[in-house]
């Protein structure tokens, strides 16, 4: 299996003092191909925005995630 993790989704799960942080920094440190992580650059930051004017769907994490499925293919 070939996880794809968007870093919006990293921010929203990254917190100090738990066990969940070390989880989430072990599963960000599988070999590339095991793990990629897809930034929200500006390209993208646009078609969120496009996607956000369309749908009325206001979340940009969520958004964002459904567009990195799309992109690769994920489920």
């Amino acid at each position: 299996m070939h996880l794809v993790v968007p870093d919006p989704v990293v921010a929203q799960v990254w917190r100090g003092g738990s066990g969940r942080q070390a989880r989430v920094a072990a599963l960000l440190g599988l070999k590339p191909e095991r793990c990629t992580t897809v930034p929200l650059d500006t390209e993208a930051a646009k078609r969120i925005g496009t996607v956000i004017g369309t749908s009325g769907h206001a979340d940009v994490v969520d958004v964002h995630v459904a567009l990195v499925a799309v992109d690769h293919r994920a489920r």
